[in-house]
């Protein structure tokens, strides 16, 4: 029986074999290259199943979202989940207030400032209260690319300390079949134009239900401002700030 192993020299051929082995290993290695890691993207889950607003991935003990006792995050704190998801291309952003600021400076950027801090900053204001509607006349979101916002504090006291939320957050803007199967849903419901609170909050439901955080935050807090005493959008706002995970799994 042929062997690779020469009884005349046994060690040089127990060493040429390891080299063999080790050629071949790397031979392979070189011929299936590793494919780029690409951003995990929440996909929409049918009505049937609403999907939760996950506030931890990688790296999750570093990015740690608190969720106050009262409504908002922490000071400065994303009141978003860490990688949430937007129907419309003007997202609504809110944060934590802090009462050290006089204002604060929203930056957007592209691509997710955390893991990359070189990313571009495309869009920057400053605004006295903790949120901000994208506006309609900023640079164009487009759909399915990943971006991540955070709020800085500006001081009131000219030598108070500047400072900025601990967690850059991600987010997308749906495209494609996912877009189209939350527009068919609100379609089906006749939830496209709602004029009435509760047609409106039923709106903001059925984007929670498919994961969809940014327009649902919008509808209930643009129903809050109109009547801060509704007792239904109070409620449902809680929930669903409620809902953003405060542990990691």
């Amino acid at each position: 029986m042929f062997s690779l192993i020469n009884p005349r020299f046994p060690k040089f051929s127990l060493l040429a074999m390891i080299f063999l082995s080790s050629g071949l290993t790397i031979l392979a290695q070189t011929q299936t290259p590793t494919p780029s890691p690409t951003p995990r993207r929440p996909l929409p889950k049918p009505a049937s199943a609403p999907r939760g607003f996950e506030q931890f991935g990688r790296g999750a003990s570093s990015r740690l979202i608190a969720v106050g006792a009262t409504r908002g995050p922490d000071a400065l704190e994303p009141n978003a989940p860490l990688e949430g998801l937007a129907y419309s291309a003007q997202p609504f952003f809110a944060w934590g207030l802090d009462n050290e600021a006089k204002a604060y400076r929203f930056v957007l950027y592209e691509g997710d400032v955390y893991s990359n801090p070189s990313a571009r900053a495309i869009f920057e204001k400053e605004v006295e209260a903790n949120e901000l509607l994208y506006p309609k006349d900023a640079a164009t979101l487009r759909s399915g690319v990943l971006y991540s916002w955070r709020a800085f504090r500006i001081p009131e006291n000219i030598n108070g300390e500047p400072r900025a939320g601990r967690t850059p957050t991600t987010f997308f803007v749906l495209e494609g079949k996912d877009a189209e199967e939350v527009t068919q849903a609100l379609t089906k419901a006749n939830l496209n134009s709602p004029q009435t609170p509760t047609d409106k909050l039923r709106r903001a439901r059925l984007f929670e239900e498919y994961g969809v955080w940014y327009d649902a935050l919008l509808i209930v807090s643009e129903v809050l401002a109109a009547n801060p005493d509704d007792k239904e959008a109070s409620a449902y706002f809680d929930s669903l700030l409620s809902k953003l995970d405060k542990k990691p799994d």
